[in-house]
């Protein structure tokens, strides 16, 4: 939990505090190529990450053979992943800031590659403090160099430097975890017959984020087409503070999905219990984070990015309210994984992603022309994606899972947190720091008086809790 906190805040300070130095434009530019960067690595990863995981959960001594064939194949992938890139960077018009940062990023790729199947083979492990200590030693690394370069008065290219260098690090604190668990059983060395297993697992996983990716980036690439680099920096600001607001359900299903997964296997029937109390608890969570952020998105906006920024303040409304769908797409995708029923999750994405593509033309095009802000178009795409993958990811859940119990408890949640919303709202041009702790005593009031934490929901998060801080104070006694 220390660790997800720190990653959290270490996130939320560069998304404070780049926007500030750099400027929208730039900002549009280096989001820019960490989009097209990203929906390259998806391919080339070819969905091989949550098939690890899964595998060595279930089979964790055949973890060492597979490791290294995966490694490799990734490596060879990520050559025709460069010839994309540069066909991209041909066919649209970059300055030389804008090449420098696909070449620079495109640099991180390999240790990214690498550190991925690391860490896919820790977390099938189990060994969340070792993922935990790794990503918090390269997020500060990379924190530390990022926040000098832009005080310095360095450009953004120098941003991208302190990508490569955190992943380096990355990389190397990952090696030296897993290392001694795969040490007695690893093999150096590439298999045709484990490549072509692991191309056919991953499959569906490999389906499963290009339709995420695509339906998540897509609309920063319509952005730069339709608009600008200032306008891709306006909606990146938002969606990248919204973005730090996911660690709730990434705390949740990093330590719930490697065992549900194994129960899966053994014959247990783990999905609706915990589907249910799954689904009911990031309502809980969600829905004062989500109304918090729209009312106070405008006040968030000018406060720490100054006039040049406000048109993200509405961008940035909408994304809030995504949240509540977003928080319960992450929770569904991974329950449905651990029990091998990812196929019929991608389907549902399939078919939600040429309405996405749509959309993303369509409301970029009209917000510009009729709100001045075109940006706006792209959240509420996004948040209309969410919503319909989520509505229906619930209806794939067993019959019974959610009752009109059920219903009720969503009524209360829902009532509890508008009722913040409003009082929030009351207070939020007097100070805002007075409007979020108003919210917070709020919220748990009505929480506590409506009786809407469900005590198995409750109990849940503690277990997570709980497994987590054990294994943080087991790290520190072998270390002692």
């Amino acid at each position: 939990m220390a660790s997800q906190l720190t990653t959290w805040a270490l996130a939320l300070v560069l998304a404070v505090v780049l926007p500030r130095y750099l400027g929208p434009r730039a900002v549009g530019e280096l989001q820019l190529a960490t989009t097209v960067w990203t929906i390259v690595f998806s391919v080339v990863a070819f969905g091989s990450e949550m098939m690890l995981t899964k595998e060595i959960a279930r089979r964790p001594q055949q973890a060492a053979r597979r490791l290294c064939t995966v490694i490799l194949l990734r490596l060879i992938f990520f050559v025709g992943g460069c010839l994309a890139v540069s066909l991209y960077i041909g066919a649209v018009t970059a300055d030389s800031v804008q090449v420098s940062l696909f070449v620079i990023l495109g640099m991180a790729q390999p240790l990214l590659l690498t550190a991925n199947v690391l860490q896919a083979a820790l977390q099938g492990f189990q060994r969340m403090q070792s993922i935990a200590v790794a990503t918090v030693i390269s997020k500060a690394l990379y924190t530390l160099m990022a926040l000098l370069a832009v005080i310095a008065g360095f450009n953004v290219k120098w941003v991208a430097v302190a990508t490569v260098i955190g992943n380096a690090a990355h990389l190397c604190a990952l090696t030296v975890c897993l290392f001694p668990v795969v040490r007695a059983n690893w093999r150096w060395g590439f298999s045709i017959r484990t490549a072509r297993w692991s191309i056919v697992a991953s499959a569906p996983f490999l389906a499963s984020a290009l339709l995420v990716i695509a339906y998540q980036e897509t609309s920063v690439i319509v952005i730069a087409m339709v608009l600008d680099a200032q306008a891709v920096g306006w909606f990146s600001v938002a969606r990248t503070l919204t973005a730090t607001l996911l660690f709730i359900p990434a705390i949740l299903m990093t330590a719930v999905y490697p065992a549900a997964a194994k129960r899966h296997l053994e014959g247990a029937q783990v999905l609706p219990a915990l589907a249910a109390r799954s689904v009911k608890l990031m309502l809980l969570c969600a829905m004062p984070i989500a109304l918090g952020v729209a009312v106070t998105a405008e006040p968030i906006v000018s406060l720490l990015y100054g006039d040049k920024f406000l048109p993200s303040g509405a961008v940035l409304m909408v994304l809030g309210l995504s949240l509540i769908a977003t928080y319960q797409t992450i929770v569904l995708a991974f329950l449905l994984a651990a029990v091998d029923r990812q196929a019929t999750w991608v389907t549902i994405q399939a078919v939600a992603l040429p309405v996405k593509i749509l959309l993303d033309l369509a409301l970029v095009w009209s917000c510009q022309n009729f709100l001045e802000n075109g940006a706006v178009g792209a959240a509420v795409s996004i948040a209309v994606s969410e919503v319909a993958i989520a509505v229906a990811g619930m209806r794939l859940l067993p019959k019974g899972t959610l009752s009109r119990a059920d219903a009720g408890y969503g009524a209360r949640v829902v009532f509890a947190a508008v009722t913040m919303a409003a009082a929030v709202w009351l207070v939020r041009d007097a100070s805002l720091l007075f409007a979020v702790l108003a919210g917070v005593v709020v919220y748990i009031g009505m929480v506590a008086v409506m009786r809407a934490a469900d005590p198995e929901d409750v109990a849940l998060m503690k277990s997570v809790i709980s497994r987590t801080a054990s294994r943080a104070s087991l790290r520190r006694r072998v270390s002692e």
